[in-house]
């Protein structure tokens, strides 16, 4: 590889796993489901995370795409409310996602580009469905039967 000397993944606490990729330059880019960030070295990555500051580095956002799909049929709208769901992402339909706090950080759980698609995409789900709320409760709501809920989203 001309560019890249090691790839590994680093668990940075409480089972939080982080694929890594090391440059020849020494720089580290740094992997999650939501986020490519760009570090100086490993140390800066270490010294940033334990600092709880973990936008120091060259952010790249990979949720300013999630939610963008616009939502055409109920199906659609099941999907969406369980692609939520399954990453732990679910909220109350009538809430903005902008007050949405992440229980860990206090920071917002979503970003503004999420935000702005999300609120299109829970308008969307109005169209194909009388109640989303009663959608999602009888959907996710734990003391729900089997009977009541679908074991997942519809193919």
């Amino acid at each position: 590889m001309n560019y890249v000397k090691k790839i590994f993944s680093e668990n940075t606490g409480g089972n939080c796993m982080v694929d890594m990729v090391e440059l020849n330059d020494g720089r580290i880019l740094s992997i999650t489901d939501d986020c490519v960030i760009l570090f100086d070295s490993l140390a800066a990555f270490y010294d940033e995370n334990a600092a709880g500051n973990n936008n120091a580095g060259q952010w790249i956002d990979l949720t300013v795409t999630r939610y963008s799909t616009p939502i055409k049929s109920e199906q659609d709208a099941a999907d969406f409310f369980y692609e939520l769901h399954n990453s732990d992402r679910i909220f109350h339909p009538d809430d903005d996602p902008a007050g949405i706090i992440r229980t860990v950080t206090g920071g917002p759980l979503f970003t503004p580009a999420e935000c702005v698609n999300l609120r299109l995409r829970v308008e969307e789900t109005r169209i194909y469905m009388d109640d989303p709320c009663a959608y999602i409760l009888n959907e996710f709501d734990p003391t729900a039967t089997d009977e009541t809920r679908r074991s997942g989203p519809r193919s």
